[in-house]
């Protein structure tokens, strides 16, 4: 992993710490694809599974129903 791709990173987890999720997806690329089945305890709340495409993730994030999104 280059070093260029090595602060990515650091940055996006440092976004994901302070709760700036709008920061976070800016690192992700367009094909990401979001997995809450792997985050998430299916029984304990449901998932509706895999989210392909930062367009997908951006408004399944922006509805709140993200596994990302910190409860206050």
């Amino acid at each position: 992993m280059s070093q260029e791709n090595v602060e990515v990173i650091k940055e996006a987890l440092a976004a994901w710490n302070r709760g700036d999720m709008d920061a976070v997806m800016s690192a992700m690329s367009h094909d990401v694809i979001l997995d809450p089945l792997g985050i998430l305890d299916p029984l304990a709340g449901g998932s509706e599974g895999e989210i392909a495409g930062l367009e997908a993730v951006v408004a399944h994030e922006h509805r709140g129903a993200s596994p990302t999104r910190r409860r206050r």
